[in-house]
């Protein structure tokens, strides 16, 4: 995947992937745009334009619903803030 390919995409993206990432970035959650047609939040997939959430190696595991898939992604958000802490009070 080139640069260009992003360009492209941010470009031409869809009114709902243009919405599922305004909200990620609103929420500060760290994500990626993989094509113009999915988002990817850690090992969950997101398929704006049908609404479909996928697990990474679980072909059945899937769902459609913009809310869900943002609850996974504010959980994932949390385990990680989570991570973080932890590291940083071992530091101390």
């Amino acid at each position: 995947m080139s640069k260009q390919d992003e360009i492209d995409w941010a470009e031409n993206n869809s009114s709902a992937m243009k919405s599922a990432i305004a909200w990620l970035e609103g929420q500060k959650i760290r994500f990626k745009q993989v094509s113009q047609f999915q988002l990817k939040v850690d090992d969950v997939n997101y398929y704006p334009g049908s609404q479909t959430v996928k697990y990474d190696g679980k072909k059945k595991e899937r769902f459609s619903s913009w809310g869900m898939f943002q609850a996974i992604a504010l959980e994932k958000k949390k385990q990680e803030l989570k991570m973080l802490e932890k590291t940083q009070g071992h530091d101390l």
